[in-house]
C-alpha cells in the first residue's frame, strides 16, 4: 500500500505537464481517495503533500479561457501560489488541532470545501476561519 502512495505522490508532481482533463480526474481521485488512505495507513507527510498538489491540480486546470489556458501572469501566478500555500498551512494547523480520532473526517471535508472556492481571499478567509473551528472541536467533551 506504501509503494502504491509512494508512486501516486511521484506522478502528483508532474501532474502540471499532464493534459488538464486528466491531472484534474487524477488530482480528484487522489483529493477522495489516496490522500485519506495515506492518513489511514499512517503516513501523514505524504498525505498532506497528495493533498496539496491535489487542489493545486484542481484550482490551475480549471477552464479560464480560450482552449482552458490560464491567463494569469507570471506575477499573478506567483501570488496564487503563495495564497496557495498560506491555505494549505492554515488547513493542516487546524487540522493539527483536532484530535487525532478527528483529522482524517475533517481533511475530506475540508479539503472538498476549500477545493469548491474561487477567489483567493475566499480560501484564505475560510482556511482562517477553520483554526477557530479546530480549536471548538477540540475542546467539545466527546460523547
Amino acid at each position: 500500500m506504501a509503494l502504491r502512495i509512494a508512486d501516486r505522490l511521484h506522478n502528483a508532481r508532474t501532474w502540471q505537464f499532464v493534459e488538464p482533463e486528466n491531472a484534474r480526474a487524477r488530482g480528484q481521485e487522489t483529493l477522495e481517495f489516496v490522500a485519506p488512505l495515506a492518513a489511514a495507513v499512517a503516513l501523514p507527510a505524504a498525505r498532506d503533500e497528495l493533498l496539496h498538489l491535489s487542489l493545486r491540480t484542481l484550482r490551475r486546470t480549471r477552464p479560464t479561457g480560450r482552449r482552458g489556458r490560464s491567463r494569469l501572469g507570471a506575477e499573478e501566478r506567483d501570488r496564487s501560489l503563495r495564497s496557495e500555500h498560506l491555505t494549505h498551512t492554515l488547513l493542516h494547523r487546524a487540522l493539527d488541532a483536532l484530535p487525532e480520532r478527528l483529522r482524517e473526517r475533517y481533511a475530506e471535508e475540508w479539503s472538498a470545501d476549500l477545493a469548491t472556492l474561487t477567489g483567493t481571499l475566499q480560501r484564505i478567509r475560510f482556511a482562517a476561519g477553520l483554526q477557530y473551528s479546530a480549536r471548538q472541536l477540540s475542546s467539545t467533551p466527546r460523547s
